[in-house]
């Protein structure tokens, strides 16, 4: 699945349609995409949002197998904008009567705090934390070669 970068204006034609309730359960939805985090991260979790609510009312299946590996850093957010090519990632629902989607962000090696204990799957933090400046929260995952999914 790829993600198209709209032109600035694409998000200001109307209000943003309701979600009614997040991914179902704990299982996560994972995302093998092109993008650049280079037009604002406020770009990109409305991207991956739209993405998901497609997904969701087309009942793509979730998928749940991927490793978390360490974060990135975004200016503004505590962390640098660096172009993320090719890298799978895995969305967390926040359970079958959440109304919101969680929030998104970017993970690769250079945190190894960041990996969760199971190595297969991450808690999802609270969206109301005081480190997360919007309503989303959520985990990327790049997923060594011999473990991708099919």
């Amino acid at each position: 699945m790829h993600i198209t970068k709209q032109p600035a204006d694409f998000w200001h034609k109307g209000p943003e349609p309701e979600v009614n309730r997040g991914i179902k359960g704990a299982s996560a939805v994972v995302l093998d995409i092109d993008i650049y985090l280079l037009g604002g991260f406020d770009q990109l979790t409305k991207e991956i949002k739209t993405e998901i609510m497609l997904l969701e009312h087309n009942h793509v299946p979730i998928k749940s197998k991927w490793i978390v590996v360490g974060h990135l850093n975004f200016p503004r957010y505590g962390l640098s904008a660096l172009p993320v090519a090719r890298t799978k990632f895995a969305v967390i629902g926040g359970g079958s009567n959440s109304t919101e989607l969680p929030f998104i962000s970017v993970f690769d090696a250079s945190n190894p705090r960041a990996i969760s204990n199971s190595k297969t799957s991450i808690r999802v933090k609270s969206s109301a934390s005081a480190a997360c400046p919007t309503r989303f929260y959520a985990a990327a995952a790049r997923i060594p070669s011999h473990k991708s999914n099919p």
